[in-house]
């Protein structure tokens, strides 16, 4: 929510912070990515929503994912709350971290639930990037490999929570479909986002369910 992101903020400021470390899920990681470019510029949460609306740069970054869904720690883009049920991005080749971290060790205590629903979510990124028109050999290459990744690991992740194999191959499997979206996403995601930001569903379910 817009309240978090402005709360990180004067937290940040206030201690004088020289950069930014998002663990966490999606959310989480997002609201780093826009508080460290707030931090760095001169406007506003509000003037930054859109594509390539980012003016100047950003505090050094380090995105640390704890779940394998979102991709969020290699996309340029930060999906903020808005409101009851509106949604606002930012999306500028600003936000991609400087470095991402993939410990298997830090999703060992994801319930079962969200293991599979986060993990749906990655795999609808691999689906709709490699389905999506146009020709992107890089990315339409990454989505296959998730695909196979989390055809495989996904059931081992979930059938077996404490599987370091399991949820290691899952987070390269997220992480390579984060990349491979940058290509597009079709309208499972245009549905899910709109249904999400009206509903507060959970985003892998709802993908799942119109998948």
């Amino acid at each position: 929510a817009e309240s978090v992101v402005l709360n990180a903020l004067a937290v940040l400021q206030a201690g004088e912070a020289d950069g930014v470390v998002g663990l966490g899920g999606g959310s989480s990681m997002d609201v780093a990515k826009a508080i460290a470019v707030l931090a760095a510029g001169n406007q506003t949460l509000a003037e930054a929503y859109g594509v390539d609306q980012v003016v100047g740069g950003r505090l050094p970054l380090i995105l640390i994912p704890t779940t394998a869904g979102t991709g969020s720690e290699v996309t340029p883009v930060a999906v903020i709350t808005t409101g009851e049920t509106t949604k606002a991005g930012i999306s500028s080749p600003v936000l991609l971290p400087d470095i991402a971290v993939l410990d298997a060790e830090l999703t060992l205590g994801l319930p079962a639930h969200v293991t599979a629903m986060t993990g749906i979510d990655a795999m609808v990124h691999a689906i709709e990037a490699y389905c999506v028109p146009g020709f992107h050999p890089l990315c339409d290459g990454l989505a296959l490999e998730s695909l196979n990744l989390i055809s495989k690991w996904l059931p081992v992740a979930v059938r077996e929570p404490d599987n370091l194999v399991a949820r290691g191959a899952m987070l390269v499997g997220s992480c390579l479909a984060g990349i491979a979206f940058l290509k597009g996403l079709g309208h499972v995601h245009a549905i899910s986002h709109m249904i999400g930001a009206e509903y507060n569903t959970q985003h892998g379910l709802t993908n799942a369910i119109i998948l």
